[in-house]
């Protein structure tokens, strides 16, 4: 489901015009995840993700984090991601994923 998520997220961010570096997963030495969040989420059965939405070091990526009002459309759009993958919706934000079909 991670992956899922994942997916979904980067769908979000790449039609925004971010550069898609994919989804990628690291394994650790003993066979299992390398990162301790996912690592440890998974052994809850509880999908997660690290997004990393800017590299500061290229010049693309600049233009997409230097203020509050992007951090803040970051949260939006990983959150209407999220809504899309679980299929959520809400009467108090008139939103409806029910019956959205992932790629």
């Amino acid at each position: 489901r991670g992956a899922g998520v994942g997916e979904s997220i980067l769908k979000q961010l790449t039609d925004y015009g971010f550069v898609s570096k994919g989804v990628k997963t690291r394994l650790g030495s003993k066979g299992a995840d390398y990162y301790g969040i996912i690592r440890e989420s998974v052994s809850l059965e509880i999908p997660a993700v690290i997004i990393e939405h800017c590299h500061v070091d290229e010049a693309h990526d600049e233009g997409f984090c230097g203020s509050a009002e992007q951090l803040e459309l970051f949260g939006r759009m990983d959150a209407t991601a999220v809504a899309k993958y679980f299929g959520l919706k809400s009467s108090v934000l008139n939103v409806d994923y029910s019956g959205h079909q992932l790629a």
